[in-house]
């Protein structure tokens, strides 16, 4: 009995440099406990002018998990991964960042920090040059108002925003009138705008009088995407099917946001349209019912979509030549009704005995049109 206790009395005595201190943070059996040191984020600048960036600077946690930094501010400013902030569009942009979780320690994230985005300062001058005292008033030139000129709207998304509040007329700078009310976005529509080798919709909406600009918000499959236009319409491109939402905002040049327009709407799934035809190899053409075939499979597919087809002949010399010679016809008479549309033609050669080629294509069909619900 003896030999029994101070068995378990070494025993106990042995195990202890293994038993963690749970006063340290640390845990049992693989439990993840909260990191320690506080993960911190600090900023030199409380407010950035439209354009302009600032490095943010992030620290603490514990263990050996990444840092991610979380851009909370709507599009008013955009974040890169290294912490550089550049102010879009006027507004409130707020920010933290995930000491990762690792080891045995949790997730942490920082308080929120904020940053004003600001409008640019107003840049126009209209400038009168004063007489020469020493001309006489034949020598003395009429003056005439100079403007800052006004840089030509930007077709194209993007993602920084510099609000323009002039328009010059006569050489004259003019104020866009204050007295304008903001209005929230109106007549949204889409519809099909195919353009080379890509399947664009290209979504549009009224005329803003009070607008500089528009914040376009959209959710996607994958995610959310946010970026601003000076136009009254954006192109989308290759939108994978599923459910989308739109959230369009009006700008005016204070910042100031309209009432967002929400515009829900679907991708569906691209309809498969198939050829199938057949022709002789012994004197490769285009007669008039292989061109009717392909005239269909043309007309039933969507200009910039893909398009591939399957050449099967009988393998020999002769059959050979002339199938590269039908495979190229094809590929010229395709690409002269239909440019733009990726075309690829395989050549797949048979055991049979025949002089006779069988075409066979895939294509796809898209909605010309979306159904917009708000």
């Amino acid at each position: 009995m003896k030999k029994v206790i101070l068995f378990i009395v070494v025993l106990t005595l042995g195990l202890l440099p293994f038993i963690p201190n749970q006063a340290k943070g640390d845990t049992y059996f693989g439990v993840l406990v909260p990191m320690s040191t506080p993960v911190t984020l600090t900023s030199d600048e409380v407010s950035l002018t439209i354009g302009t960036s600032t490095t943010l600077t992030y620290s603490g946690g514990d263990g050996t998990g990444n840092y991610s930094l979380n851009n909370l501010s709507n599009g008013f400013c955009s974040i890169t991964v290294t912490g550089i902030v550049t102010a879009n569009f006027p507004g409130n942009c707020s920010f933290s960042v995930t000491r990762l979780a690792s080891g045995k320690y949790l997730d942490a994230t920082s308080p929120t920090i904020s940053i004003t985005a600001l409008p640019e300062p107003d840049k126009s001058v209209i400038s009168t040059p004063s007489p020469d005292p020493t001309a006489t008033p034949s020598q003395t030139a009429t003056p005439s108002p100079t403007a800052t000129p006004r840089p030509s709207p930007t077709a194209a998304l993007t993602n920084s925003f510099k609000p323009d509040r002039e328009k010059t007329i006569n050489d004259t700078t003019m104020k866009t009138p204050g007295n304008v009310t903001l209005r929230k976005v109106t007549g949204v529509k889409a519809a099909l705008a195919p353009s080379i080798g890509l399947s664009t919709y290209k979504f549009s909406w009224a005329p803003n009088s009070a607008a500089l600009s528009y914040s376009i918000n959209l959710v996607t499959p994958q995610g959310k995407k946010s970026f601003t236009t000076e136009t009254t319409s954006i192109n989308l491109e290759e939108l994978s099917p599923g459910a989308y939402t739109l959230e369009i905002q009006a700008i005016d040049g204070n910042g100031k946001l309209s009432t967002p327009v929400l515009s829900k709407f679907s991708i569906p799934t691209p309809r498969i349209v198939k050829l199938t035809a057949a022709t002789s190899l012994r004197n490769p053409v285009i007669d008039k019912s292989l061109s009717a075939s392909l005239d269909r499979f043309i007309l039933q597919t969507t200009p910039g979509t893909a398009m591939k087809l399957l050449i099967e002949y009988s393998k020999s010399k002769s059959n050979d030549a002339n199938v590269k010679k039908l495979s190229s016809m094809i590929e010229k008479y395709i690409a002269g009704k239909r440019e733009g549309s990726p075309l690829k033609i395989t050549l797949s050669p048979l055991e049979e005995s025949r002089d006779v080629a069988t075409i066979k294509g895939l294509g796809e069909k898209i909605s010309p049109t979306l159904l917009i619900r708000r």
